[in-house]
């Protein structure tokens, strides 16, 4: 016969008085298993518990389709049919002996027939059997957050996936005006706002062709991400043809005018060297016709930028900074250095 110590590694039993216990292993059998035998079967009825002293069992389901999908692995110590000993229903998977299995079976009718008379070991019972229970809803709540924060973050990923530029990847129009509505809400931050814009472009496609545009918009998209992307709260991407856009967070206006600057001047110095003859460099210009159709001669690629700056606490609506830019892009034109910076 059994003794209370080997059923007291149950969990589900572990809080039962050592009188109860003994009570118990009065009534339970020890039992074999061999290797790849069932303790029981799916939707077999739920006959008692077993508690496992030697050996492994696989807790296992079928699938539709007739495959093993395995739900747990228990071994020693651990007990199988917990909730079978008190309601007596129909088992919910297979337990068969991943090993040669010994074990303590307490047959349920037995069972309750001793605890019957002793209400309070029920009741200690039932409060372990509860708290299990809350237990695995937690799991389940957690596992569904988990899921759902994972499904929120593929939603976001594939958004902003089709959001993107095709030629520089970065990311497009919608996602520049999310942006630019989150850095122009009032924050307890300063924030930066950088509409850039490549000077003479148009001639520049005309003289080489729309390809070799395409990979100076490419070109400019590089840079900035060797300049940027590292940067905390620096949000970069492509509006459209040869406009382009970084917002910032926490930044200090000198350090990125500076920043910018070197931006700037790294696409230019790039540029001059990947597209022109050493002929134009020299020149510092190139052969073209304007929107009049009459010769004259344009300047090599640069960029000019537009800088508005808020300051903590402050905000900006939509057309409050559309206004603002527009402004900020002609001054950037016709400024020394290409680069406009203003507050609200």
């Amino acid at each position: 016969m059994p003794d209370g110590a080997a059923l007291s590694r149950a969990p589900l039993l572990a809080a039962l008085a050592a009188p109860d216990l003994a009570a118990l292993a009065a009534v339970a059998e020890a039992r074999r298993v061999p290797e790849g035998a069932a303790l029981f079967r799916r939707g077999d009825a739920g006959d008692g518990l077993w508690v496992l002293t030697a050996g492994e069992v696989r807790i296992r389901v079928e699938s539709a389709e007739g495959a093993e999908v395995v739900l747990n692995h228990l071994g020693p110590g651990e007990a199988v049919g917990e909730v079978a000993l008190l309601d007596g229903g129909a088992r919910s998977a297979d337990a068969v002996a991943a090993s040669a299995v010994e074990a303590v079976f307490l047959p349920r009718e037995a069972a309750m027939g001793v605890l019957a008379p002793r209400p309070d070991a029920l009741l200690r019972l039932l409060g372990v059997l509860c708290g299990k229970l809350r237990a695995a809803s937690r799991q389940v709540e957690s596992a569904a957050d988990g899921a759902l924060r994972q499904a929120r973050l593929h939603d976001a990923a594939l958004e902003e996936a089709t959001d993107r530029n095709p030629l520089t990847r970065l990311p497009g129009n919608q996602a520049v005006r999310q942006a630019v509505e989150r850095l122009g809400a009032a924050a307890p931050v300063p924030r930066a706002l950088c509409y850039l814009d490549l000077d003479h472009f148009k001639p520049f496609n005309d003289a080489f062709g729309f390809r070799t545009g395409d990979e100076a918009l490419f070109l400019c998209a590089t840079v900035l991400r060797r300049h940027f992307a590292g940067v905390p709260g620096c949000f970069i991407g492509h509006i459209g043809g040869d406009d382009f856009f970084a917002g910032f967070e926490e930044v200090e206006g000198a350090a990125l005018a500076a920043r910018l600057s070197a931006f700037r001047e790294a696409f230019m110095s790039e540029a001059a060297g990947a597209f022109y003859s050493a002929a134009d460099r020299a020149a510092g210009s190139i052969a073209g016709k304007d929107r009049e159709g009459r010769a004259r001669r344009f300047p090599l690629l640069g960029c000019s930028i537009a800088v508005l700056e808020l300051c903590a606490g402050e905000g900006a609506g939509a057309e409050v900074i559309g206004a603002r830019i527009a402004g900020l892009k002609t001054a950037a034109k016709g400024a020394v250095g290409g680069i406009a910076r203003s507050g609200v």
